[in-house]
């Protein structure tokens, strides 16, 4: 395949094509996205392509099962992927009643079959319906991602819905992760456990600890009715470090970077950047190109130890002329997108951090679309209200300060976990 794309072009490095004539629907916060999700489902005539990294068992995840179930039992094509570490204390509630009602699950990695592989997570987010439709982003199934813009809690998440040729290249991807899924060994088909009866169990989702820190509230709501776009030229890259040893997104990244003229933003949950990016990034600020990094703070992280970890990398970025933000609304950011002048906009499971990078199979579509772009423009802006900029002098502050440079430290020490 790689054969056929321009030497060195960025088809080339990233192993993708800029496919022309889609239609984009921008949806920001679960109040969007799943109720288009529920929709589409609820639409679906031949199949229900659906991966996840995590599937909670609460009110949301219920409900969507209840239609994918329904719709497994009237003969729809309904398939689930999904991936055992974050599955693994679910088995025997909403993922036993998903099998007993019809739907094929099929889980990656048990980690009870190869613990060496514990920390190799399946993390692309794919929701297809009948082949046609597609929404990907940053949400996986769950009351916290379901309830951005409804309550307090429900957390900040971005996902897109597309129609047209890019979603036969999605479709492609679900169909070689199951695929492959059904062919290796490492795998859990549900088969033995079909006809067990499954238990009632429902999680409660835990709000942030120091809620009391940040701006109390829901998410203000960005887009009353979410814009859509025609004719937008978009690429769909993956990438499996794991795997198939690819940087594809990050390749990207790179190349928006230096195509970049006036300003790139960053938003990502966990920052934890390589030194190719860090370089990458020193490259654009010498050129006169505003780079701004939006990401958790300590009290909005669901993974505080990784925001420690990632605070560790803050000095040189600042030392750049990059600038930083942390997110203080009452909800975790869990928002992948990166905006790149007005010529292109990614969004996706991609975080840039250690993991991404080194371990979970990820994915992301990038828009080349100047409409797109600005719409994003308005909801990277909206985001940026609600954070605090962190200068260089703190960041040095933190070094000065021998207990939280050793916890910096020592967290980075684990930052491939985060």
């Amino acid at each position: 395949m790689l054969d056929t794309y321009p030497a060195g072009s960025a088809d080339a490095l990233t192993r993708s094509s800029l496919i022309p004539l889609n239609t984009v629907r921008v949806m920001v916060n679960g109040r969007t996205s799943f109720h288009y999700r529920i929709e589409r489902a609820k639409q679906a005539t031949s199949s229900i392509f659906f991966q996840t990294l995590l599937y909670q068992d609460d009110e949301t995840g219920n409900r969507i099962a209840d239609i994918l179930i329904e719709k497994a039992q009237s003969g729809v094509d309904v398939r689930l992927i999904l991936d055992d570490f974050f599955s693994f204390n679910k088995k025997s509630g909403v993922i036993q009643r998903l099998r007993n009602g019809g739907v094929q699950v099929m889980i990656n990695n048990p980690i009870l079959k190869n613990l060496l592989k514990a920390n190799f997570r399946s993390h692309q987010k794919l929701f297809i319906i009948d082949e046609s439709i597609a929404i990907v982003g940053g949400m996986n199934t769950g009351d916290e991602y379901a309830k951005g813009e409804i309550t307090e809690y429900g957390w900040r998440d971005t996902d897109v819905e597309l129609q047209g040729p890019i979603v036969r290249e999605i479709v492609e991807l679900f169909e070689r992760n199951w695929e492959d899924l059904t062919l290796k060994k490492w795998n859990e088909t549900g088969a033995l456990s079909k006809y067990k009866k499954a238990k009632e169990i429902r999680n409660e989702f835990a709000p942030l600890k120091n809620v009391d820190k940040l701006i109390r509230g829901p998410l203000p709501v960005y887009f009353e009715q979410p814009p859509i776009y025609d004719d937008v030229s978009a690429r769909f890259v993956k990438t499996a470090p794991i795997t198939e040893q690819d940087d594809n997104v990050l390749d990207l990244f790179e190349i928006y970077l230096n195509r970049a003229r006036s300003e790139v933003i960053l938003e990502t949950g966990y920052f934890i950047p390589t030194e190719r990016l860090v370089n990458a990034i020193a490259a654009a600020r010498s050129r006169g190109v505003t780079v701004k990094i939006i990401t958790n703070s300590l009290e909005s992280n669901n993974h505080p130890y990784g925001g420690l970890a990632g605070r560790a990398t803050y000095e040189p970025v600042l030392r750049t002329g990059a600038r930083i933000f942390e997110w203080q609304g009452a909800q975790t950011l869990h928002s992948k997108v990166s905006l790149f002048d007005s010529f292109a906009v990614t969004i996706g499971a991609y975080n840039i951090n250690s993991r991404s990078h080194s371990c979970d199979s990820e994915d992301v579509i990038a828009i080349e679309d100047r409409r797109v772009a600005q719409a994003f423009r308005y909801v990277l802006n909206k985001d940026l209200s609600r954070c605090r900029e962190i200068t260089l002098e703190e960041a040095i502050s933190w070094d000065k300060n021998l207990i939280t440079k050793a916890k910096m430290q020592f967290f980075s020490l684990f930052k491939f976990m985060f």
